[in-house]
């Protein structure tokens, strides 16, 4: 993915809405990238050595087809940007949707 195109505007984001985007292999990999992109917020914490740290907040929640195979490696690819990914059943489509949470791990 080009990161050059995507928004300037680093972790402006509180919320971010998609459905189908992992059909293939290199999907789960690149909207792992661009979600943390959006959702990373640039300001800095201390922790408890005094050492700056960036923070993530906000949420990305996407609507997947229960059959899809990439999911798995979406939720791993997205752990490795400090992120949680959760799937549950879609309520009232539950075998015909999965529900991803995203969330700051």
């Amino acid at each position: 993915a080009n990161k050059s195109t995507w928004p300037q505007l680093e972790g402006e984001y509180d919320v971010v809405l998609a459905s189908d985007i992992l059909y293939d292999d290199s999907a789960a990999e690149y909207v792992a990238d661009a979600i943390a992109h959006l959702l990373l917020r640039p300001h800095r914490q201390q922790d408890d050595s005094g050492a700056d740290e960036e923070s993530i907040s906000g949420r990305a929640l996407i609507v997947d087809p229960a059959n899809r195979k990439n999911r798995e490696a979406f939720v791993l690819k997205a752990a490795r940007n400090g992120l949680l990914a959760e799937a549950a059943p879609f309520p009232g489509q539950e075998e015909e949707f999965v529900l991803i949470n995203v969330t700051p791990a």
